[in-house]
């Protein structure tokens, strides 16, 4: 309560010396009002210049005597917010990868008919990959079904990266950003084996959608270690 009472009579203060200021009482003996603003501002600019939200005069009446409520400072956005966004951003990406696989594992499975539009196709796309070894299917099953717990498991970390992350150590975070690289790096190195690139995905090939992710996620693990946590 007395908290409240002081930002009350803070701002009180404040909104009384800007009208002093605007009637030009306070102007005959100084430039500046007593909350430090330039003569001559009216109440709303003052208070927008001490950092608060720019109010109706009415609401910053109700403020002062009517609510228990508090003026609020501008929503400010920090490089902590800036690493919290990249972890939620890949959190989302990959929780969308997994339900996508999972849902063409169904697919392929026949649990799920043929027509199931929302699914990854990246079954397929090992087959086809795959084929120039004459690879039998269980090994194509067997690979699909290590892909998808491994990007279970990484999920899995940046949503708990993302709810534990306050600034004061950024372990979690670079663990779930390594695993999720070495996830990528290994599907490069199956890539090269199987000469992936030689198999077209509309105008560019796997291996290049697996190098630009390898390469997102090198500069996200950069910039969560080398911007300060302000």
């Amino acid at each position: 309560l007395g908290s409240l009472l002081d930002h009350k009579m803070h701002l009180a203060g404040m909104v009384a010396c800007c009208a002093f200021q605007e009637s030009g009482i306070l102007t005959k003996r100084t430039k500046f009002g007593l909350c430090g603003c330039p003569a001559r501002k009216t109440p709303i600019t003052c208070l927008k210049a001490h950092g608060y939200a720019a109010l109706e005069v009415s609401n910053i009446i109700k403020v002062l005597f009517f609510s228990n409520a508090k003026l609020e400072k501008p929503v400010t956005f920090t490089l902590l917010n800036l690493k919290q966004g990249i972890i939620l951003f890949w959190a989302l990406y990959m929780s969308l990868v997994v339900i996508l696989n999972i849902f063409d594992g169904l697919k392929t499975l026949k649990f799920l008919p043929q027509t199931w539009k929302f699914s990854s196709g990246n079954f397929w796309f090992i087959e086809q990959v795959t084929k120039m070894y004459s690879t039998p299917s269980w090994i194509n099953g067997v690979l699909f079904a290590g892909a998808i717990v491994w990007e279970i498991v990484n999920t899995v970390m940046l949503w708990a990266a993302l709810a534990t992350f306050d600034g004061s150590s950024n372990a979690s975070i670079n663990s779930a950003l390594i695993v999720g690289l070495a996830l990528w790096a290994a599907f490069m190195v199956i890539d090269e084996f199987f000469l992936a690139w030689s198999v077209a995905i509309g105008n560019s090939n796997a291996m290049e959608g697996h190098r630009s992710l390898f390469v997102s996620w090198l500069v996200c693990l950069m910039a969560i270690n080398l911007l300060p946590n302000i």
